[in-house]
């Protein structure tokens, strides 16, 4: 075939590409940047960019001199940046619209489609309160999420907020949902740490607006869910 070392270099990246984004997608590491609806096209893409490796193994074209730099840019991206999930930092810019992404991308009530109050997430529960929380006072519910330390929340010293992020498409346009969680240490959990928080709602109507807060009866550090982010 007439091998030079810039056609193997540049197949040996394109094979490397196709892998990185498989290996990526397949353990669950792609979820954190995108819909898992896309992931498909994902796995798409790598059989094309495959396919394209195949086949300048076999042409007879002479390969573009910088191909391979050029293709080995995001081959080092991929390989030196470790996939990690919005956290905390990322909620502090928008801190003030946190929930605000339950009534405009789903109008509906969560008892639509979800009866047991104990089974919602914190998504449910913010478009519960994005309609009417009082009806909901006293429910019994576990849920699960990250701590958030921010003095613009302007919580009471025995209050966290316990956040997650609601992806539409991608973490372009993800945005926080949160409910503010009673416990007499909230410090012991530094930002950013994951808990499973089981207690009952009670309604906060100090600010003049009824909001949902969580009376904790118990509280349990957990690992990052392999899919930290909740779907609309």
């Amino acid at each position: 075939m007439g091998l030079t070392i810039r056609r193997i270099s540049m197949v040996t990246i394109l094979f490397a590409l196709a892998g990185i984004l498989s290996f990526r997608t397949a353990t669950g590491q792609m979820a954190l940047y995108i819909h898992p609806r896309y992931e498909l096209l994902v796995y798409a893409c790598a059989l094309v960019v495959f396919l394209f490796g195949a086949v300048s193994l076999s042409s007879r074209t002479k390969p573009p001199a910088l191909a391979s730099i050029f293709l080995l840019l995001p081959v080092c991206l991929a390989i030196g940046i470790t996939p990690k999930p919005l956290g905390s930092a990322a909620l502090a810019g928008q801190i003030h619209a946190l929930n605000a992404v339950a009534p405009s991308a789903k109008t509906t009530n969560p008892t639509d489609t979800t009866t047991d109050r104990a089974q919602w997430d914190l998504y449910d529960w913010a478009i519960a309160s994005s309609i009417d929380i009082t009806p909901y006072a006293g429910s019994v519910t576990t849920l699960e999420g990250f701590v958030v330390h921010s003095p613009d929340l302007d919580l009471p010293v025995d209050q966290l907020m316990l956040a997650r992020y609601v992806l539409n498409c991608c973490t372009a346009d993800a945005g926080g949902v949160g409910m503010p969680v009673v416990w007499a240490n909230p410090t012991q959990y530094a930002s950013d740490t994951w808990l499973r928080v089981t207690g009952t709602i009670s309604v906060d109507s100090r600010a003049g607006v009824p909001r949902a807060i969580l009376l904790a009866t118990s509280i349990v550090p957990i690992e990052q869910p392999r899919r930290p982010y909740l779907l609309p």
